[in-house]
């Protein structure tokens, strides 16, 4: 099985991340059926895997060869594709601003936990087996 960006997972566990905000969970249901899901369900994972990458964008590996190969786009347009380690770094500040500006509250706090999931054939129940905390501020 694959995840966005062609990650593979496994089939008998799942990484879900959490946002909390001022102490609240960000979830609004209004949100699941609109293009403002996909802010927060693409991008969390996509800066876990670039923090486990060294804080470099994993987008970069596989597509820099492709898009030289191909001449996509100008050779010195590639930079830009990618967003830098500092720019990186700069995701929670962003990620705040995003929350704030679908909610209207000012984000003091802001916490992302990846939760990994495990399916358990035997007693047909889904436990926590790891809970990592990958921003507070």
């Amino acid at each position: 099985m694959w995840d966005v960006y062609s990650f593979p997972i496994k089939a008998d566990t799942q990484t879900v991340y959490s946002t909390i905000y001022n102490g609240q969970l960000y979830y609004k249901p209004w949100i699941w059926d609109h293009h403002k899901r996909i802010m927060s369900v693409y991008t969390v994972p996509w800066y876990a895997a670039c923090v486990a990458n060294g804080y470099k964008d994993i987008l970069e590996q596989g597509g820099a060869h492709f898009i030289k190969k191909y001449k996509v786009v100008p050779d010195r347009a590639v930079k830009k594709l990618y967003n830098s380690s500092d720019e990186i770094k700069q995701y929670p500040e962003w990620y705040k601003r995003y929350i704030s500006a679908n909610t209207g509250d000012t984000i003091r706090t802001l916490q992302i936990y990846a939760v990994t999931l495990a399916y358990d054939k035997v007693s047909n129940n889904v436990h926590v087996v790891s809970k990592q905390l990958l921003v507070n501020e």
